[in-house]
């Protein structure tokens, strides 16, 4: 099971201790007995020429991390809670901070309610693109408890990186299952695109388009039920057979379908992974995972492949 050491929960210009983003990262820095850190990064509206400005910056960054411990002061154990507040743009603040301190988790609640429309362009993107560590965005209206979890897998190649990004998706989603007690389907794409272009020179495409399209699919099961047993190696026999997880194959393109399997299964956070597109390493995210990650009514908890760069520095 993945265990994180140091959360980063990053909250919006108005800090509530029923933040559904501090709630979850507060129940999870308790239940991995890990650090949490919350982090609000405020505009930088100081003059820019005025020498006073950094006294300015510093006297309001002052008073946020005062009214925050204020609020916390009434909760058990939050002596423990450290709280940073900085000046900048947000995203690229949020970034350093991971990159300087060693966080191994972000969670933030999504920007407004409309976030599902404004994702493209806007700091949660960003910080899906380009943030090293794993990011988790959460609906404004997230529940405590999930009751069902969708890992979108990958399983068209048998590249060690793409094997190993997998394994963490579903251990990943196997831990929250876990600790909230959810259900946890597996689900993985599959197509087989050039078979459309069969009918240019067999004699009898459908048949071969269907026996291309077979072929994937039984490719597909067998990297399927290869993963879910190194879960279960992982995971331990007792602690699987408890999840359970649901293996699902859909036949389509691949954006499309993780979308429908996310609202078939009224899935409360879906868990992928993002990555880079080849010869631009770390500035967006694959073609598949951003359309998804703007379509879907979830939350989304997405990971980076081993030995991801972020462009931030």
């Amino acid at each position: 099971m993945l265990h994180f050491k140091h959360i980063l929960c990053v909250i919006g210009h108005q800090f509530h201790l029923n933040s559904a983003a501090f709630r979850r990262a507060r129940s999870l820095a308790k239940g991995q007995q890990a650090q949490l850190t919350l982090l609000q990064v405020l505009p930088d509206v100081a003059p820019l020429n005025d020498e006073d400005s950094g006294h300015l910056r510093q006297q309001a960054c002052d008073r946020r991390r005062q009214d925050i411990q204020q609020q916390l002061s009434t909760l058990d154990g939050a002596a423990d809670i450290d709280v940073q507040v900085g000046v900048g743009k947000r995203y690229v603040y949020t970034i350093q901070t991971v990159l300087q301190q060693g966080f191994d988790l972000v969670i933030k609640v999504a920007e407004s309610p409309s976030w599902i429309d404004r994702w493209l362009g806007s700091d949660d993107m960003h910080l899906l693109r380009k943030c090293p560590c794993p990011v988790w965005l959460m609906r404004p209206d997230d529940k405590d408890d999930y009751h069902q979890i969708v890992a979108a897998v990958d399983l068209s190649t048998s590249d060690d990186s793409e094997v190993q990004l997998n394994d963490d998706i579903v251990q990943l989603a196997s831990s929250v299952c876990l600790s909230d007690f959810a259900s946890l389907d597996v689900v993985s794409v599959y197509d087989a695109p050039e078979a459309g272009f069969v009918s240019l020179w067999a004699e009898e495409p459908d048949k071969v388009q269907q026996r291309m399209l077979e072929q994937e699919l039984l490719q597909h099961e067998i990297a399927m039920k290869a993963l879910l047993q190194r879960l279960s190696e992982h995971l331990g026999d007792d602690a699987y057979d408890y999840l359970q997880p649901v293996p699902r194959l859909r036949q389509g393109v691949a954006s499309q379908q993780l979308i429908e399997e996310a609202h078939a299964t009224k899935a409360d956070l879906l868990v992928m992974g993002t990555v880079a597109r080849s010869g631009i390493p770390g500035v967006i995210i694959g073609n598949t995972a951003e359309t998804v990650l703007s379509e879907v009514h979830c939350s989304v908890l997405a990971i980076k492949p081993a030995g991801f760069v972020s462009p931030v520095s």
